[in-house]
């Protein structure tokens, strides 16, 4: 995955760090999500972008839902043992896309508000402002 961020990019790597690029394809900084043993390949914004989300995929981890520091400082875990394949940010909740549902959360602790099962797989998540 990658998104305009600044005036470059930020990027997942399949490993532990996303990557923030410049407007010339530089390498900026590594931003740590602390996800471990995991193959990140999906990350979420806040509506305003100024928080980033990962989230632990569900075939590698159930380290949960982290924010990482834009700043550069520590990854914080926002709720351990949360899984999924795609993540959503809105204002009043988190969405997360698992296999055949999706799971919608509370916006600070990502408490389980409900889940909702589909006949199909879910591919992914988008949650508009």
């Amino acid at each position: 995955m990658i998104e305009p961020y600044g005036v470059g990019w930020i990027a997942s790597t399949g490993g532990e760090a996303l990557v923030q690029y410049g407007q010339h394809g530089n390498v900026l900084r590594r931003l740590h999500t602390g996800l471990r043993r995991d193959h990140l390949m999906d990350f979420a914004f806040n509506v305003d972008r100024s928080r980033l989300y990962v989230l632990s995929s569900s075939l590698y981890g159930r380290d949960g839902l982290r924010r990482v520091s834009l700043s550069g400082g520590p990854s914080r875990l926002v709720k351990a043992k949360i899984c999924g394949e795609s993540l959503g940010v809105g204002r009043t909740a988190f969405v997360v896309g698992r296999a055949s549902a999706i799971d919608v959360r509370g916006p600070r602790t990502a408490a389980l508000r409900r889940t909702q099962q589909f006949s199909s797989d879910v591919l992914e998540v988008v949650v508009t402002p």
